[in-house]
């Protein structure tokens, strides 16, 4: 009987060694999928795809399961948002200083149709017009890149979010926003060794760069390689391409039929002094600052007079000029900062004088 008993206990201590081996083993896994680092040199996708993307969370550490620390039965936890099929995260140069950037390429028009398509049969009505509404939502097809973000709680007070009634346990929160693509042109035609002459589209865009840019110090490989590598990328560089994204910032010259482009700073100031204007009017960032709280309480008096509609707009703030330029600027291209400040300072003046 004691022999018995001493098998057992040997048998026993050989699971427990061969459990905590599994339980080594799944943590070494989690930790390396979390941990991924997305490298130049490699697919721009290629870790995000290693994490494995088809369930993947808000915030990419919560992606895999953890497990239970409880005794007693707790759910497992679920993504909490998922993406569609078709989407992917890249790290591009960001188009102010070239560092490495994440951004994410979303489904090709098509494949959003069908995904919405699918996922509207299986569900209620109530759904089925939501997905329907989205998928016929304009803006949203013409975004071709969202930038990501991740944002931690202020102060650092918390280290959870609260998403749609579940709470998430990570304290960084992906946010990603449309993106204009013509920062991208703007950087790749400020910086193009031949900008002073006329080019084809692709020539401009796919082009090498002048020396010193961030093609050698950060190993970006150029849109060529990075669309070879992440397809994903098509819309976003057919974009840039496009008339309508690089008449915004280079004069146009149809010979044959074809359009060349050349860099012009003239049109790129008519360019950005139109975004300035759109954020010295926005109203997100006049809530922001608490502009409007501002006026109305300076406005306001102890007698109660009647104000027309057209004193009243007058008087509606706008966002500071340096303020606002500063969120344009944060996503021109180093080179044009100088150029940029003076033709958006310059436009300003000017409106200030025919008022």
């Amino acid at each position: 009987n004691n022999n018995n008993n001493n098998n057992n206990n040997n048998n026993n201590n050989n699971n427990n060694n061969n459990n905590n081996t599994n339980n080594s083993s799944s943590n070494h896994q989690m930790s390396g999928a979390c941990s991924s680092v997305v490298d130049y040199q490699r697919s721009p996708s290629a870790a995000m795809a290693a994490a494995g993307t088809d369930g993947m969370s808000a915030s990419p550490e919560t992606g895999a399961s953890m497990p239970s620390t409880s005794s007693r039965d707790v759910p497992t936890p679920q993504p909490i948002t998922s993406l569609r099929p078709g989407c992917v995260f890249v790290r591009l140069e960001h188009p102010r200083h070239g560092e490495p950037t994440l951004f994410l390429c979303p489904p090709p028009p098509a494949a959003a149709a069908a995904a919405a398509s699918k996922a509207a049969s299986l569900s209620t009505t109530e759904v089925k017009t939501e997905e329907k509404k989205d998928c016929h939502n304009s803006d949203a097809s013409d975004v071709v890149l969202y930038e990501v973000q991740a944002q931690i709680p202020l102060g650092g007070f918390g280290q959870t979010w609260f998403v749609d009634n579940v709470v998430e346990p990570n304290e960084e929160l992906l946010i990603v926003t449309p993106f204009d693509i013509t920062f991208f042109a703007l950087r790749q035609a400020a910086t193009n060794v031949m900008k002073d002459k006329f080019q084809s589209a692709e020539d401009l865009i796919m082009g090498a760069n002048r020396n010193g840019n961030s093609t050698k110090s950060n190993g970006w490989p150029g849109w060529g390689v990075a669309l070879a590598q992440c397809p994903e990328l098509a819309p976003a560089v057919e974009a840039m391409q496009s008339k309508k994204v690089l008449s915004r910032i280079c004069e146009v010259k149809s010979i044959g039929g074809d359009d060349y482009y050349r860099f012009s700073e003239e049109k790129m100031g008519e360019w950005l002094r139109e975004k300035l204007q759109n954020v010295l009017h926005c109203q997100a960032l006049r809530s922001i600052l608490q502009l409007d709280n501002n006026a109305s309480s300076s406005s306001s008096s102890g007698t109660s007079h009647a104000v027309d509609n057209s004193s009243h707009n007058a008087t509606i703030p706008i966002v500071p000029l340096p303020v606002a330029f500063g969120v344009i600027s944060e996503y021109v291209v180093e080179e044009m900062i100088a150029t940029a400040s003076e033709l958006c300072a310059a436009s300003n003046n000017e409106d200030k004088t025919k008022q």
